[in-house]
């Protein structure tokens, strides 16, 4: 999401643009997906769930109308929307509301007590879907869909499944299982064999560049409103501009929960022996990169810590930038709204760290840092 605005009636919301359509209508076109072709979506579908149940949220609305295309007819890139009906949960929280839609609800929120593993009952369903065109749990009305879905037997008689490998049906089964504490979670579906095998080939030719990490050290040894810049900046970036750094997370995440330990950062490094960065120095980058201090690297953070000034500190996204810091619009950024815009829920800085990071940058000492100076700082890789 780049920016919101209200007015009295409507909160307006503007997302990133996904070009590509529903999942739904592209399953339409093609009256079913390849094995291949479901593989390559459900992989990134799970990786997305398993975020969101890591983050103690449950999507309460999954099917094939809530998944974009991020490009027409290409199945690599796709993302999950639609959080209205979504609900932020505690460990094992159990839910009582009926929400969702009656092909792809699960069995429990019909009886009106279900948790988070209502979202794999869904994932299942479209799973199905993709793979034979048809819902697994059909009938002429609601009342003829939800008996069918309550009785939870799904079966592979139609000949369009005789072509599907036993690995992708066990997924199916251990999704559409009907007693939720035995069904899969998110992170063991993602983690199954028919997606494991699908990770090996998608992440095969996936290679983590040594300068992904000489930018890292580089951000490591940047004034902390240079990082924050490029904190701003890595979450509005085009992502087919950074599809190598995506790709390059998603590789070393092993467990799917979208954020990388620093024993996954430690694994991923192995696949680029050339980076110096071992031990403490590992350690030490992992504190300065977790900028919300969870202890982990989320993705923008791993983003933003491994931009490379020259292919993407463009002349928009700095302007864009200053105005963040410059609330008053007045062309400059002063030392209040330096504190504001680096605050955050665990910690504000104190006056002598701010005057310390005005200092950095504000060249002719007015106190206060000019688009000129703060250009300055951005473009100066040597800045520490």
């Amino acid at each position: 999401m780049h920016e919101t605005w209200e007015t009295e009636r409507i909160c307006f919301l503007i997302t990133e643009l996904c070009e590509g359509g529903e999942l739904f209508y592209h399953i339409t076109k093609r009256k079913h997906l390849t094995e291949a072709q479901a593989a390559l979506i459900m992989r990134q579908a799970f990786y997305a769930l398993c975020y969101l149940h890591n983050s103690k949220i449950c999507h309460r609305d999954i099917k094939p109308e809530n998944f974009l295309l991020y490009k027409e007819d290409d199945e690599s890139h796709i993302k999950l929307i639609d959080f209205g009906l979504a609900k932020r949960v505690s460990a094992d929280e159990v839910m009582n509301a009926p929400n969702g839609t009656p092909y792809y609800i699960a069995p429990e929120v019909l009886k009106g007590s279900y948790t988070t593993q209502c979202d794999n009952w869904s994932m299942g369903v479209v799973m199905y879907i993709m793979l034979s065109g048809k819902p697994p749990f059909g009938g002429r009305s609601n009342k003829e869909i939800i008996e069918s879905v309550l009785k939870a037997n799904h079966n592979y008689n139609s000949p369009v499944w005789n072509g599907i490998s036993k690995e992708a049906k066990d997924l199916i089964d251990n999704l559409l299982c009907r007693e939720a504490d035995m069904r899969f979670t998110s992170q063991e579906a993602y983690q199954h064999c028919w997606l494991t095998e699908q990770k090996e080939k998608e992440f095969k030719d996936v290679h983590i560049s040594g300068d992904v990490f000489t930018n890292m050290q580089g951000y490591m040894d940047s004034l902390q409103l240079k990082r924050t810049t490029l904190s701003f900046i890595a979450a509005r970036i085009p992502e087919d501009q950074i599809k190598q750094l995506r790709m390059a997370f998603s590789k070393m995440d092993k467990n799917g929960d979208g954020q990388l330990t620093i024993e996954e950062l430690t694994v991923g490094l192995k696949d680029c022996p050339e980076i110096a960065i071992k031990g403490d120095d590992l350690e030490n980058a992992l504190e300065i990169i977790d900028s919300n201090k969870n202890g982990l690297i989320d993705y923008t953070e791993f983003i933003a810590a491994c931009l490379h000034s020259q292919n993407y500190l463009k002349e928009n996204h700095l302007k864009t930038a200053f105005a963040y810091f410059d609330k008053d619009n007045s062309g400059t950024i002063t030392k209040e709204e330096l504190k504001d815009c680096l605050k955050s829920d665990d910690f504000t800085l104190e006056d002598d760290e701010i005057d310390k990071l005005l200092f950095g940058v504000d060249q002719d000492g007015d106190g206060q840092i000019d688009y000129v100076e703060f250009i300055a700082m951005m473009k100066d890789s040597m800045m520490n």
